[in-house]
């Protein structure tokens, strides 16, 4: 008997050894890297000897990695005291795996790496009427990002912004107008008689013609640090400035521009801004840095002299706080990052503060993020990622940005993604291709729902912009992507264009140019959000739109109200379903988006339209509006309507008889649109109180026996975002109505 319970023990020991967990801290101020880390103080037995946390995170896991090769435990919780860690890019790798860093007893933890100039450094320069001009030496690299305090600086810049508030984004106006292109030809002039898109030579990437006086003539005194943003049409991009020709007012660039200056003549509006001008510090929150003289200058109101002197200003030089790669089980909570820098441009979407590559079992909650250089949180090639809790405010380009290598068939595609119950906002502060607050790509499983997200420049969510699927690679009714239960407004800020709350989207190599239906399949649930208070330059900032013929998306049961452009765009596509959905439509553009000319393929033909418009309720307020624009139409199958109701609370004729397609009234197009809504109603859906957005119906409306009549999305707006106690310690606000 006693062999056998001694048997049993030796099996059951190293069982035992391998699920042990071990608790370790680290306190910077009082800890050492050369104590065990296994208290939060440091503690003393006798005279000499005492034991204590770590000093360091980096120490920690070098320490901690040691003691695991002798499965002393396999899994590990990092506890942090509170403080500031100036980290340098933690990797976390194979060896790390099973680890888990969080803030200790509801300590506050924050990551910041900044180089902070003193207010003592700081002399008075100028005193004007508005604010003061103040310099200090600084010797460090300069960066897009200063701030003061809480508040983010504005680089130098011609015209200035109308009021510094600390969340100005880069590209809100005024702006500058560009005078001419460097080169025109058939089909690109200044006049726009290209159309609404012109293909202008490539040397028109390389500079413009300003107006004289525009481009201060002192500018080209220090001209190698001066950019120019440079508007298109669904993004902008900075160029610097190579030289200035005063005889024909010209600018030209050191490197070309992405895209040709002209091509989007129209919603472009030939818009640019000066930036980073000593010429051009004359506005209250601006500033300047020159790195040629070691200089760094700020301009600021009186109110904020006190804060300068005392708080100096932090200017961020890193932006990876954490690199986790090839490894799994990795759990971070609790923790603050501030303060991030990158000052690159474009369509990538990494760097980032947590940056994961090739794991799984990742879990983000928790956490915040404030005045990210770049982007915040950035995974390739993962599984099972969970983003829960978290609080995003003022971000570079984006929050969360999940990338997929077009591999769905590779064990480590990206899949099995949440992002959840977050609060984001201010994104696209200072990178203008495309921002969102996130953007996810994948191969299966991928979920975003009850986020809060406001405040932006550009969409709430993208989706897509990768390979997309066939129509059988997933069972019917069944899906590779869900946006359940968002709440996305105040978006767009009149910057950019064409663009959705939600914005979906395959590749235009397949099912642009080269028009592969088949391969085009997206598999895309829009259900239960509310997307509302959009803002577009010229055109877009619709509810939700589905780009380059992305097929079997369907829009369910969701609040759209008060946008600049459509409800929903389906851009050509087949297998796409609008369902259930209210919309209150207040702007003057289009009910609907639909195909059109812009998305004809190498061989000229536009891809295959399909859709279904089933069961919806659309109020069109706006007396100018229609149910799509002339330009939109389609060529293979005629989409098909039934069951939605249609009010029109002005009843204008002249509205009513030309609204639906084609010019036709709501009779015509019942009896001479192909079938279309015969079993549909023009009536007053009852709502229950616009002006407080409950778009409710009320007991006695004409749709009672329809599904949409009970979609009730109060919960959604009241449940979005972080919990309750995150809600009531994060200084984030929405804006008021």
């Amino acid at each position: 008997m006693k062999l056998l319970v001694l048997y049993v023990i030796g099996l059951t020991l190293p069982v035992l050894m391998l699920a042990r967990e071990g608790r370790f801290y680290v306190h910077p101020p009082r800890g050492s890297d050369e104590f065990t880390g296994r208290f939060p103080e440091v503690k003393r037995w006798g005279r000499w000897r005492k034991d204590g946390p770590f000093a360091t995170l980096e120490g920690a896991i070098i320490n901690l990695r040691g003691r695991r090769k002798f499965g002393e435990f396999n899994k590990v919780v990092i506890y942090l005291r509170g403080g500031t860690y100036a980290v340098d890019s933690i990797a976390l790798d194979g060896r790390d795996a099973g680890t888990k860093i969080v803030n200790y007893k509801k300590e506050r933890v924050i990551f910041e790496n900044v180089h902070v100039i003193p207010g003592k450094d700081f002399k008075q320069l100028a005193v004007m009427e508005e604010y003061t001009i103040f310099a200090a030496d600084y010797t460090e690299s300069c960066s897009m990002n200063a701030y003061l305090s809480n508040k983010r600086l504005i680089r130098a810049r011609k015209p200035n912004v109308k009021r510094w508030t600390g969340n100005n984004f880069s590209g809100e106006g005024p702006y500058l107008e560009i005078k001419d292109v460097l080169h025109s030809g058939p089909g690109c002039d200044r006049e726009s008689s290209g159309g609404f898109r012109q293909e202008c030579p490539d040397g028109n990437k390389l500079g413009f013609v300003f107006y004289a006086g525009d481009i201060p003539k002192s500018v080209r005194n220090r001209k190698s640090e001066i950019d120019l943003i440079v508007y298109q049409s669904w993004n902008a991009e900075r160029g610097r400035v190579k030289k200035i020709i005063k005889s024909n007012s010209t600018v030209l660039f050191e490197e070309p521009l992405r895209f040709a200056v002209g091509n989007h003549p129209t919603s472009s509006g030939w818009r640019y801004i000066l930036e980073n001008a000593l010429t051009e510090l004359d506005g209250p929150g601006e500033f300047y840095c020159c790195e040629k003289e070691n200089k760094f200058y700020v301009a600021l109101p009186k109110s904020s002299r006190k804060i300068l002197k005392r708080k100096g200003v932090k200017i961020p030089h890193r932006i990876r706080q954490f690199v986790v790669r090839d490894t799994s089980d990795i759990q971070m909570e609790g923790l603050h990052f501030k303060k991030s820098a990158y000052d690159k441009q474009g369509f990538v979407e990494s760097p980032a503060a947590i940056e994961v590559h090739n794991s799984s079992n990742i879990q983000i909650t928790r956490c915040s993020f404030e005045d990210m250089g770049h982007t915040a949180i950035y995974a390739m090639s993962t599984q099972n990622l969970h983003v829960e809790n978290n609080v995003f405010k003022s971000m570079g380009y984006m929050g969360v940005a999940v990338d997929y290598m077009d591999n769905p068939d590779d064990q480590s595609t990206t899949r099995d993604i949440v992002v959840t119950r977050n609060t984001m906002t201010q994104c696209g502060m200072t990178n203008m291709f495309q921002p969102s607050c996130i953007h996810v790509r994948g191969a299966l499983n991928i979920s975003v729902t009850a986020n809060n997200i406001f405040d932006t420049c550009y969409s709430g969510i993208r989706v897509g912009w990768q390979k997309a699927f066939t129509l059988d690679y997933v069972p019917a009714n069944d899906f590779v992507f869900r946006v359940e239960r968002n709440h996305i407004h105040h978006f767009g800020k009149g910057i950019l264009n064409d663009f959705g709350g939600v914005y979906l989207s395959t590749n235009q190599e397949d099912c642009k140019m080269y028009q592969r239906n088949e391969i085009c399949h997206i598999h895309a649930l829009v259900k239960n959000n509310i997307i509302s208070n959009s803002l577009s330059y010229h055109y877009g900032g619709s509810g939700v739109h589905g780009d380059s013929a992305s097929a079997s998306i369907t829009i369910e049961s969701n609040w759209m109200y008060r946008l600049y452009d459509g409800a929903f765009i389906f851009h050509c596509g087949t297998n796409n379903l609008a369902l259930n959905n209210v919309v209150y439509h207040t702007g003057s553009r289009r009910l609907i988006g639909t195909c059109n000319n812009v998305m004809r393929g190498i061989n000229g033909t536009l891809p295959t339209q399909e859709f279904t418009v089933l069961g919806n309720v659309f109020y069109i307020e706006n007396t100018e509006a229609l149910m799509w624009r002339r330009s939109d139409t389609w060529t293979n199958d005629i989409p098909f309507f039934e069951e939605n109701l249609y009010y029109f609370p002005l009843h204008l004729d002249n509205q009513t008889s030309i609204f639906f397609p084609k010019g036709r009234s709501f009779v015509e197009w019942r009896e001479n649109g192909g079938g279309q809504d015969t079993s549909s109603l023009m009536a007053d859906p009852q709502f229950v109180n616009i002006e407080q957005d409950n778009y409710r119906f009320r007991i006695t409306s004409p749709i009672s026996k329809l599904p949409v009549a009970n979609l009730n999305l109060i919960p959604t707006k009241e449940a979005s975002g972080v919990s309750k106690v995150l809600k009531k310690t994060s200084k984030i606000r929405p804006p008021k109505k």
